[in-house]
């Protein structure tokens, strides 16, 4: 597996590249329209390197209904070197800024409802969205972007931010950047310990014992040679501390991917410690190199149900309140709520069985995965101890 380190294309996340420019002042003008009107870009220029084509404008919405007042500063991308799928990422986060609008649209129209019927009048909720632009590079010094999108909602007290976090490599083709790419199988341990005795230094800051370690899904940008890793207000400390930060130093890790196995075992993976057969779907290389799987045997083992779509030939995966799909001939994937990133291959199928990428259990099931010496792949949850 090519674990060359790359940043996902595209994350929203949070400061101006102008580093220390709050936004107010970073726009020279502004396009007033209702959620659903056109409006105009707003050109902030800004640019990862002097060299750079890379640019991030942005998109004003201003909209003061009755029940609630809405300003949306959505960021636009513009000239990565893969800008097809910049503008995919673009797309989804307007769509994603305008259900936020619908959604609280409604929820503030019910309560005027309420609040007129109980005799009194309700003061206006209010909907903001924000980002910043932050810059880096990778450990090949490719130039590297981080945005954070907030998204805040007030109700009439303090409002209740959600950050939205994608980390972008200007690069041909890119694929999610997590933190285990920068820091290795034991990223948990070692980005805790950091945290932990940031923690120590100022312990009144933080709620007592609140800190349990970094999630599988820890929201984190890259900000010049630091990772800086942010937890959701009040998740860890008092509502004054905001959305706390930590800053880490990013390692410095070699380019060069590790040796691969001189051969695959293509009839068995290991899953939880349980040898899969896969006599009738044997794990095959395609013409680029990238290992293929079969998808049902290897999810089924994880614990995950699919079921087939045959008008769209896609699989839906389900497992507790997890789910994604895949759907053939589209090298489209998506985890949680970050945009949709490529593995380099699409779904295919073979001998009447669906196959996708190795990476598609690391990077979207999000278990652990290794290839010994021998060429067997090993995969494993989180939870789940080898036998």
């Amino acid at each position: 597996m090519n674990n060359k380190i790359k940043l996902m294309r595209l994350s929203l996340a949070g400061s101006l590249l102008l580093a220390g420019l709050p936004l107010s002042s970073a726009y020279a003008a502004t396009a007033t329209a209702t959620p659903s009107a056109p409006v105009n870009a707003v050109p902030i220029s800004i640019k990862l390197t002097d060299a750079s084509s890379v640019t991030v404008t942005t998109k004003e919405i201003k909209d003061s209904k009755t029940n609630l007042k809405v300003n949306l500063q959505i960021p636009v991308i513009q000239g990565l070197k893969d800008q097809p799928y910049a503008d995919q990422v673009n797309d989804t986060i307007e769509r994603n800024a305008m259900k936020d609008v619908d959604a609280w649209t409604k929820e503030a129209d019910d309560a005027a409802a309420k609040a007129k019927a109980a005799g009194f009048d309700l003061r206006p909720f209010e909907l903001t969205i924000t980002y910043k632009v932050t810059k880096g590079k990778d450990a090949a010094g490719t130039e590297v972007l981080s945005l954070v999108v907030t998204s805040c909602t007030a109700t009439g007290g303090t409002g209740m931010p959600r950050l939205s976090f994608y980390n972008i490599v200007n690069g041909e083709q890119a694929s999610p950047f997590e933190l285990s790419s920068l820091f290795g199988d034991n990223y948990k341990e070692l980005i805790n310990k950091q945290i932990a005795a940031q923690i120590a230094e100022q312990p009144d800051k933080y709620f007592k014992d609140a800190f349990k370690g970094i999630s599988d899904t820890q929201g984190f940008y890259i900000d010049n040679n630091e990772a800086v890793i942010v937890f959701d207000k009040y998740s860890i400390a008092p509502g004054v501390s905001g959305t706390p930060e930590f800053r880490i130093a990013l390692p410095q890790l070699s380019a060069q991917a590790p040796a691969a196995p001189a051969s695959l075992n293509k009839s068995a993976v290991l899953v939880n410690g349980t040898s899969v057969a896969l006599d009738d779907a044997p794990v095959f290389v395609n013409d680029k190199g990238i290992t293929m799987i079969p998808l049902r045997l290897v999810s089924e083992a994880l614990g995950y149900k699919l079921t087939w779509n045959g008008d769209t030939r896609s699989v839906e995966l389900t497992q507790g309140a997890e789910w994604t799909s895949v759907q053939e001939g589209k090298d489209r994937y998506t985890f949680a709520k970050v945009a949709p990133f490529e593995l380099g291959a699409a779904p295919l199928i073979q001998a009447d069985k669906m196959y996708v990428p190795l990476d598609f259990v690391t990077k979207v099931l999000k278990a652990d995965m290794k290839i010994d010496a021998q060429g067997m792949i090993t995969i494993s949850t989180k939870a789940a101890p080898q036998k």
